[in-house]
């Protein structure tokens, strides 16, 4: 029966996936993951608690624990949530409302009373009965909030735990039409006409024999298809149905199609004492409040402190009873002794509650006798991928999650105090374990630092519902909080669209890539890229078809995206992949990837700092270390310069050739222009490598004309050459002057002038030249 239910809704979903895809998109909002946590960020929520009341649970659950549980819960809800309303309910061969919803805030001293009702007296367990009258009360509501219903059961739906009409148990061999299963819709007998009676009539003298063990196996069977079209009512109104399988005894398997059906999730208690944490774990799932657990061991207190920032807005710390402490006790300190400070306290049969609004910034110390409870308003975190509910084959899904810190917490409170990890569960059950989620900007996190913590998920191998479980632990007081989302995969491809490609790389360390992608159809979509560079770390970003020049885009809406990309300074690989999201014409949001590698093969190192050009030949020296992780040796050349706006005259180097896989050090000699002026300058040098691949290197340069400086014998030549002045004056006047004088050429005073100007003039040029 099993299998056949399987196989017909395999080929219903084949049959009735194009009008399922028409449909979902003739709506007027999107189609949307379903969201098994957080139901309502903080809107009112309708709980039903549905307890099973059978006998068995007299020995499960010989002390009430879940009685005690539930009251925790509800506790819970009148202290951190406004507006929540509630509906107690037990069962067993009948249900019993309780109480009917109710707003727990101004109401709860009736819903403890209806909780108390709870007993374990019942014969059976008829699940269905019980799902189908909490349906008819929920469908009464005027007001229609969130639901959720929390089923508790360790009814195994075997042939003992179902009502069964009398002759289906008794096995009639005369039976000729078997009774339907209680609540289904059976034909009258005045709609059958004439052929039906004829028919009944002729084969009114036949017995046909049955095995009553087969009937009732069928019955069942049928019982439970009912209970499963049942839970699809409950999908369709957006009401969760969270089983949690009481002890080993329960049905595991039946529970968790429950669970899947209505998009929740089902809880496993072992034992009775495991309920309380259930409950908790529920509450996390639908308020986001930050819980953390610790148990006592014997008799011993627990103690110790909570170290509160002025952003807490309520502390609620809970003490339980446990096998060894019947009474809890709480011991609350605040971080100055002497101050009072105001509580509410709340005293159960099971536990002890103390309430502290707005508690004083420090640390608090505590000692508790039974099991603690620490709960806190803290943050809010709010699901934001997966989006879509439905993903296909071979799909990447985003999984993303953006935590709220409250206002004013800067400095107090900061994102790095929190750590969100996630499960991802595919349908055959199995996890991927813990993954720590990211917010530094690097692979599928978009933004460092702005509070959205990202992941993708890549490993989508089978068709079915995954199911996500996220972790908000905060880290300084140990408290988490919990969410949960689930999609569908299904193996259906749209025809997709091919994507062109172009890359134009420099295989030169340090210089840009461009790259050019487009449709094949030159159409318009989301073109994003993730490089990963050869020690392993991830940068991304998007083409742009914008026309903007900075992205090396000719023309905008040409349906050709383009970017230039920088900051490549290692050699080695480099991975692109460059992701195509569209819309496909049945109206699926769909992506496309190409993935390609580059390399940048050569490292060019300049040297640093400030480089002085020679004063005398207006030139310098410098030189640039080159690394080769190339396959090929590779000539070395410097571009020509654009020698009328260029202060460069002529540049020289000592070698022309990069061999493969070596490392030189080239030296480089730079003339500069004879009217070059004194300051700093900034030069491109443009070095080409294999005659294609070209690469600026930068220098900064400084020049200084070389200063009037004398040293000690040039300044006695210079002193030698000043004084052969004075007779050189003195041999001009006698010369000027020989007929006045009276005196001739060869005259004493005139030789002797021209010898003693000779002596000084030669003696100082000698001293300063020689």
């Amino acid at each position: 029966m099993k299998n056949r239910r399987k196989i017909i809704s395999q080929i219903l979903v084949f049959l009735l996936l194009p009008l399922f895809i028409m449909i979902s998109f003739s709506w007027s909002g999107s189609l949307q993951a379903a969201d098994a946590g957080l139901v309502s960020d903080g809107a009112p929520i309708d709980l039903v608690l549905i307890i099973d009341e059978s006998g068995s649970m007299k020995n499960n659950d010989p002390e009430n624990l879940r009685v005690d549980a539930a009251r925790l819960f509800i506790e819970l809800n009148q202290i951190l949530t406004e507006g929540n309303r509630i509906s107690i309910v037990g069962f067993g061969e009948k249900t019993n409302i309780y109480i009917k919803l109710t707003e727990i805030a101004k109401n709860k001293k009736d819903i403890m009373e209806a909780i108390s009702n709870i007993k374990s007296n019942q014969g059976l367990t008829d699940m269905k009965s019980a799902l189908e009258e909490v349906k008819s009360m929920l469908g009464e509501r005027v007001k229609k909030n969130q639901a959720v219903v929390i089923f508790l059961t360790d009814g195994d739906l075997g042939i003992d735990d179902i009502p069964i009409p009398d002759e289906i148990r008794e096995g009639s061999s005369n039976q000729k039409e078997k009774p339907e299963p209680p609540a289904r819709e059976t034909e009258k007998s005045g709609n059958k006409d004439e052929s039906d009676e004829g028919d009944k009539d002729s084969q009114s003298d036949v017995n046909i024999v049955s095995d009553p063990q087969d009937s009732l196996n069928e019955y069942l069977e049928e019982y439970k298809e009912e209970l499963f079209k049942l839970c699809h009512e409950y999908q369709k109104d957006n009401i969760q149905i969270y089983p949690i399988a009481f002890t080993d005894e329960a049905n595991i398997e039946l529970l968790e199609e429950i669970a899947d059906i209505t998009f929740s999730r089902l809880w496993i208690s072992k034992n009775a004492s495991d309920i309380r944490d259930i409950y908790l774990d529920i509450f996390k799932f639908m308020t986001g409040t930050f819980i953390s657990v610790y148990l006592q061991e014997g008799r011993e207190q627990i103690e110790g402190n909570i170290p509160v920032g002025d952003y807490m807005g309520k502390l609620v710390v809970i003490a339980v009873a446990n096998e060894s402490i019947s009474k809890p006790d709480i011991g609350l300190y605040a971080p100055s002794e002497s101050k009072e400070y105001e509580s509410t306290e709340i005293i159960g049969p099971s536990y002890s509650i103390k309430i502290i609004n707005e508690p004083d910034e420090g640390v608090w110390e505590y000692s508790i006798d039974g099991d603690m409870v620490l709960a806190m308003e803290l943050a809010r975190a709010m699901l934001l991928e997966p989006l879509k509910a439905v993903y296909f084959m071979n799909s990447r899904v985003p999984v993303m999650i953006q935590l709220s810190l409250p206002k004013d917490t800067e400095g107090t409170m900061e994102y790095s105090d929190f750590e969100i990890s996630c499960e991802i569960i595919d349908p055959g059950l199995a996890g991927t374990g813990r993954i720590r989620m990211t917010d530094d900007g690097n692979g599928a996190d978009k933004q460092q630092g702005d509070g959205i913590y990202s992941y993708l998920f890549e490993d989508i191998l089978e068709t079915g519902d995954y199911k996500i479980e996220f972790t908000i632990e905060h880290r300084p007081t140990g408290s988490s909080a919990l969410k949960e989302k689930v999609f569908t995969v299904i193996d259906y491809q749209p025809v997709k669209k091919e994507i062109y490609l172009k890359i134009e790389n420099n295989i030169i360390a340090g210089s840009p890539i461009k790259i050019y992608a487009n449709f094949e159809d030159f159409s318009s979509g989301i073109f994003s890229y993730i490089i990963t560079s050869p020690d392993g770390k991830t940068v991304s970003g998007q083409l742009y078809d914008t026309g903007n020049i900075e992205n090396d885009d000719s023309s905008a809406d040409d349906g050709i995206y383009s970017n230039i990309l920088e900051g490549f300074i290692e050699t080695g690989k480099y991975t692109i992949e460059l992701r195509a999201d569209y819309q496909s014409v049945e109206g699926y949001e769909l992506y496309q990837t190409r993935e390609t590698k580059i390399g940048k093969y050569i490292a060019i190192e300049a040297s640093e700092g400030i480089l002085k050009i020679d004063p005398d030949s207006k030139s310098l020296k410098t030189m640039l270390k080159m690394t080769s992780i190339y396959d090929s040796d590779l000539l070395i050349g410097i571009a020509n310069q654009d020698t009328d706006n260029s202060i460069i005259k002529n540049i020289e180097t000592d070698c022309n050739i990069l061999k493969a896989g070596y490392e030189i050090d080239m030296q480089m000699t730079i003339y500069l222009a004879d009217d070059i002026l004194e300051g700093e300058y900034i030069i491109n040098i443009p070095m080409v490598l294999g005659q294609v691949f070209t690469k600026d290197i930068e220098l900064r340069l400084s020049y200084e004309a070389v200063p009037l400086e004398f040293d000690h014998r040039t300044l006695i030549g210079l002193i030698m050459v000043f004084l052969s002045l004075i007779p050189l004056v003195f041999l001009l006047y006698n010369i000027i002057n020989l007929r006045r004088l009276n005196i001739k050429l060869n005259h004493p005073k005139i030789i002797a002038g021209s010898g003693v100007f000779l002596l000084f003039f030669i003696t100082g040029m000698i001293i300063i030249f020689v």
